[in-house]
Parts: C-alpha cells; sequence; structure tokens
C-alpha cells in the first residue's frame, strides 16, 4: 500500500490530456447547440475511443483507437436495442457479464490500452439502462462521429510531423508526440500490425481465464446489486472489474482501495457540483474539465483520478436522466463497494490460473 501514498511523476500528461479532454469537449458541445441533451451519452461514449493508446506512436494510435471505437459503437448500439425494448434487469446483468468476458478478450488479443473491458462495460450497461432512448440511427451516428473526431485528433501529430519534415511547419512537437528512431526509418514506416506480434503468440488458454474473471465478477456484482434493488446497478458491475486489469494480485488489491477510496472522494466532490444552480452547458463545460484532469491524474495516482472519474461519471448520467441527486449519489457509493468487493473476491479466488497471464504494463482504468 506504499504505493497508495506516493503520486508519480508526471510524464508530460497535459498533451495527451488535452486532446482527450479536445475528443469529448466537440461532440458535447455540438449535441448540446442542436438541443439533444439526450444524445451526449453517446458523444461521450464515442469520445472515450480517444483515451486509447493515448501514449504510443500515430499508427499504432489510429488502428488501437479504431478497434476500441469500433467495439464502443457496438455496445452503444447494443444497449440501445435493450434500452429500445425495456429489457429486464436481469437480462442486462446477464449480457454486460458477456461483454465484459468478450471485451476483454479483445484488449488482451489487441493488446489495448488501457487493458480490461471497463470502457465497454460501461458503455453497454449505462446505456442498456436508460428509461427512454433516441432512435438507434441517431445514436450511432453521433456515437461514430465521436470516434471520428478522435481518430482525427490522433493522427493530427503524425500529419504535423511530416508537415515539419518537408520543412512547411517550424512548430516543435512535444517529447510525448515525438516518434522513436525506429519509427521514422522509411522500411518502418507503414502502419503498425493489428493484433499479437508473431514473436508473442497468444495463451488463449490464460486469455479465456482471464475473460472469465471479468465475466463472473460482472455477474455477481451486477447480480447482487440488482437483488437488492439498489439501483443503477452497472456501477457495480464497473466497479467489479476494475481491480482486474491490474497485472499482479498484489496490484488488484490495491486498485480496490483505491476505488473505493477515490469514489468516496469524487461522490464527494459531486455533492458540491449538484449543490449548484447548474445549466447544461455549465454540465458540459464541467464534463470537459473533469476528463482532462482524470487523464493529468490517472497514471500517476489512480485515487486522485477518481476524484475527477467519479463526478465525470455521475453528470454523464445526471445530464441525460435527471435523478434525485441524493439517491444518484447513494447508489453510486454503495455499488462501488459491493463492485471492488467482489472483484476483490474474484481475483483472489482465482488467482492461481490467472497467474499465468502476464498483464499489461500500463495502469488501467
Amino acid at each position: 500500500m506504499r504505493d497508495f501514498f506516493t503520486m508519480a511523476p508526471s510524464q508530460r500528461d497535459h498533451y495527451p490530456a488535452a486532446r482527450i479532454a479536445l475528443g469529448i469537449a466537440v461532440p458535447l458541445l455540438v449535441v448540446l447547440a442542436i438541443g439533444r441533451i439526450d444524445l451526449t451519452i453517446f458523444a461521450a461514449f464515442g469520445a472515450f475511443s480517444g483515451i486509447y493508446a493515448k501514449a504510443e506512436i500515430a499508427g499504432r494510435r489510429f488502428q488501437h483507437q479504431s478497434i476500441a471505437g469500433f467495439i464502443l459503437v457496438a455496445c452503444l448500439g447494443l444497449g440501445g436495442a435493450y434500452a429500445s425494448i425495456g429489457a429486464s434487469p436481469w437480462a442486462i446483468v446477464i449480457t454486460t457479464a458477456v461483454v465484459a468476458g468478450a471485451g476483454s478478450v479483445a484488449a488482451d488479443y489487441w493488446r489495448l490500452k488501457p487493458p480490461g473491458s471497463l470502457f465497454f462495460v460501461f458503455a453497454f450497461a449505462a446505456v442498456a439502462s436508460l428509461p427512454e432512448v433516441p432512435p438507434w440511427w441517431q445514436a450511432l451516428t453521433v456515437g461514430t462521429a465521436s470516434v471520428l473526431w478522435c481518430l482525427f485528433l490522433g493522427a493530427v501529430p503524425a500529419v504535423v510531423r511530416k508537415l515539419r519534415r518537408s520543412g512547411d511547419i517550424g512548430a516543435r512537437l512535444p517529447a510525448s508526440e515525438r516518434p522513436a528512431p525506429a519509427q521514422i526509418r522509411p522500411d518502418l514506416s507503414g502502419p503498425a500490425p493489428i493484433g499479437p506480434a508473431p514473436q508473442q503468440p497468444v495463451d488463449w488458454s490464460a486469455l479465456m481465464v482471464h475473460a472469465l474473471r471479468y465475466a463472473v465478477a460482472a455477474a455477481i456484482a451486477g447480480g447482487l446489486a440488482t437483488f437488492a434493488d439498489i439501483g443503477h446497478s452497472y456501477w457495480a458491475m464497473v466497479a467489479a472489474v476494475v481491480p482486474i486489469a491490474a497485472p499482479t494480485l498484489a496490484g488488484r488489491l490495491a486498485r480496490a482501495v483505491h476505488r473505493i477510496v477515490g469514489t468516496l472522494g469524487g461522490v464527494a466532490v459531486t455533492a458540491a457540483i449538484l449543490a449548484l444552480p447548474l445549466l447544461p452547458w455549465h454540465i458540459v463545460l464541467l464534463l470537459v474539465v473533469l476528463q482532462f484532469l482524470a487523464e493529468m491524474f490517472v497514471q500517476r495516482h489512480y485515487t486522485v483520478a477518481l476524484f475527477f472519474i467519479t463526478p465525470l461519471a455521475l453528470l454523464m448520467s445526471f445530464l441525460v436522466t435527471q435523478p434525485d441527486p441524493a439517491d444518484l449519489l447513494v447508489d453510486r457509493t454503495l455499488e462501488t463497494v459491493i463492485g471492488a468487493l467482489v472483484g476483490v473476491a474474484v481475483v483472489v479466488l482465482m488467482r492461481e490460473r490467472a497467474a499465468s497471464l502476464k498483464g499489461p504494463e500500463t495502469v488501467g482504468r
């Protein structure tokens, strides 16, 4: 638990944080400008594709963000279908468990970073739980447009770099956006191959065990929250899959503690925000600022990042559904504790077989 009291040094996080914040700002402002608050959640989830591969070179970032964006849009479409037919809470829980497992397989196979299926679980379950949804083609159009916008932002550094080499631009790129020397040799300038590198074959047995852990954690946490009739059961499922992204048992236990403590702090921040007389455009601007701050700290200290991630998630929900603030905050707190404890139980009970799966090198969400 020593890391709990340690703040990792900055890695010029403000550059990718600004890009990711801009990625969510434009789609949200556009749907707000046309008076479609009901589409904001789809715009935000599509923009989450920009979170992926933020520290990777441009070619690999484009490919990994494209894959993540496709999965996110698919989750939005499936969630919208469930919401439109009024699927039962238990049907949502079962399908979310499937999404958690399948998303884990996809994330591990393509080595997506952040790892795991957290965002896929969140996208499907949050949308599936909406009381009302816009026409599916509108929702998917907005989600896809957000993904394309983030892909454009992610590709801008490479374009600027090429222009700079040709002498058209003299501006200096930040170190985090510069390619390693190996990536600018003519024979290595093409796109990175999709899928695992040949020298690192997939251990399908370990990968499926890892996916099973995600599915089991989501199913149990969602089942408990649904049985208790707390409301917003997807938060329990999201919290349950969070610890699993860490590569070691100690890391998974630490992440569960971070999740609980950080969420409590984030709930307090959210309570202070919701006490203000907010208009929709106020909330949108707050979402952009919170997204920037979350990206500034998520690699440095997960608890601190959750002070911003929690109000970000809660305000996304509040903007669309306008629930009672007190119920929203209580539900988030209770379900985070339930989910985190379930996640801990799953990683402890499945630790021996899971030990063979090498975890990701970067911090997950």
